[in-house]
C-alpha cells in the first residue's frame, strides 16, 4: 500500500472514535472494507487529471483514497463540518491537495465534473438527481453499491434514462461499482 494510504488508515483509526468517520465495526478491516473498496474506482477513471466530485465524502472514502493515488482534481463534499475538518487535517499532514466543501449537496452551485462518486450515501434515484447538474455533457457516475442495487436501478429508471454497467466489487461479494453514463431525466 502506498505510504499515503497507510497514513490514511492510521488517520481514520485515530479520528473515528471521536467523530465516527467509519463504523466502529469496520475498523478492524479498514484496509479492505474502505480503502480497497474506494481504490477499485481507479479502474474506471479516465486519467489522473479527471475532475472528480465525491458526494457525501464523510471520512474521505472514496475521495481521499483517490487523492492518495495521484488524482489531482478531486473535490470532497459533505455537510458534516467535523468530517470535513478531519479530511482537511489529513490533506495538510500529508501535503496533499483537494478541494473540500462543507455544504449540503443540494446547495452546490457548480458543474463541469468528469466524474461523480458516492459511497454508502443514498438510493440511486437521489444520487442521479444530485449528480446531473454537476456533470459535463459526457460525464459519468461511479457509485459503490451493495446487494440492493437491482432494486435501486429499477426505481431510478422510473425517473431517469441512463446507460449503466455493473462491475463486480473487489471488496464485497454482493457489492458492485455501478458505472452510469448518458443520464437524463425521463421525459413523459
Amino acid at each position: 500500500m502506498p505510504p499515503s494510504l497507510t497514513a490514511l488508515a492510521a488517520h481514520t483509526r485515530k479520528w473515528s472514535p471521536k467523530i465516527n468517520l467509519v463504523a466502529k465495526s469496520t475498523l478492524a478491516d479498514l484496509e479492505h472494507r474502505h480503502i480497497q473498496d474506494s481504490a477499485q474506482l481507479t479502474a474506471f477513471l479516465p486519467n489522473l487529471e479527471a475532475s472528480i466530485i465525491d458526494l457525501g465524502a464523510g471520512g474521505g472514502f472514496p475521495g481521499l483514497v483517490l487523492v492518495c493515488l495521484g488524482y489531482t482534481k478531486v473535490t470532497l463534499v459533505d455537510s458534516d463540518s467535523r468530517k470535513m475538518m478531519a479530511c482537511r487535517a489529513f490533506l495538510r499532514a500529508q501535503n496533499l491537495r483537494a478541494e473540500t466543501l462543507t455544504t449540503r449537496i443540494e446547495a452546490l452551485k457548480m458543474g463541469g465534473f468528469d466524474v461523480v462518486t458516492a459511497r454508502a450515501l443514498a438510493p440511486l434515484d437521489q444520487l442521479l438527481a444530485w449528480s446531473l447538474p454537476l456533470l459535463t455533457k459526457d460525464g459519468r457516475c461511479l457509485f459503490l453499491k451493495g446487494a440492493r442495487v437491482s432494486e435501486e436501478i429499477t426505481a431510478a429508471q422510473k425517473r431517469f434514462d441512463f446507460t449503466y454497467h455493473r462491475h463486480p466489487s473487489l471488496s464485497s461479494a454482493d457489492g458492485c461499482v455501478l458505472e452510469i453514463c448518458h443520464a437524463r431525466i425521463r421525459e413523459n
